[in-house]
Parts: structure tokens; C-alpha cells; sequence
């Protein structure tokens, strides 16, 4: 009997508000600057604003900076002013990032 592997599917790039209300339901990746607001964490893209479900705020270190989240993209406003949350986020923050800056000379030792 064969067995079938799931793959997951690639998120979905939010970058604007067309794309935020075209891709509402859907399993989407954000990337943008962290901020805090009344309501919690949120990112902040050009014209707007995705808030992150059970996160109350970004941590000092990462508020202000660029992070990329995915999630599940909901808007749970009313029909004239949409509000956009990021179901169950996982996110990276642009500190958390592994950046290859070792250099071998460096680390050789002398004598």
C-alpha cells in the first residue's frame, strides 16, 4: 500500500490591503515592522495593518524592527472597516535571523 504525504502549501505573501481582503482565510506570511497598539502586536505594512491574535505585545527588542509572521488571515471587522488578524502566528524577527558574518581567518589560532 503506498502511502501519501501531505506537503504543505506555500503561504501567501501579504503586502498591501488589496492582497490582506483578496486572501482573507487563507494560510498567508506578513512581513513588516513590528508595532504595538491598543489591541497588541501588530505589523505594519504600507497601508495596513495586520494584528497578530494572542500576542499583547512585541517584545522590546523586536517592536520597531521588521518581522516576518504566517498564520491564518481573518477579518473579524465589521462591513465598512475591515480589521485583519493573523490567526495563531509564528513569527521571526529580523535580530532572530542567522547571518553567516564568521570568517575562518579569524578564528585560526596563532602562535
Amino acid at each position: 500500500m503506498r502511502k501519501t504525504v501531505e506537503q504543505s502549501r506555500p503561504k501567501i505573501p501579504i503586502i498591501d490591503a488589496a492582497r490582506a481582503e483578496r486572501f482573507v482565510g487563507d494560510s498567508v506570511s506578513v512581513e513588516g515592522k513590528a508595532i504595538n497598539t491598543d489591541g497588541g502586536a501588530a505589523i505594519e505594512l504600507a497601508d495596513v495593518i495586520i494584528h497578530c491574535a494572542e500576542l499583547p505585545s512585541w517584545p522590546e527588542d523586536v517592536e520597531g524592527g521588521t518581522v516576518k509572521a504566517t498564520g491564518e488571515l481573518a477579518d473579524t471587522g465589521d462591513a465598512g472597516a475591515p480589521f485583519y488578524v493573523l490567526r495563531e502566528p509564528r513569527y521571526v524577527a529580523e535580530a532572530d535571523e542567522i547571518k553567516d558574518d564568521f570568517d575562518e581567518d579569524e578564528d585560526t589560532p596563532t602562535d
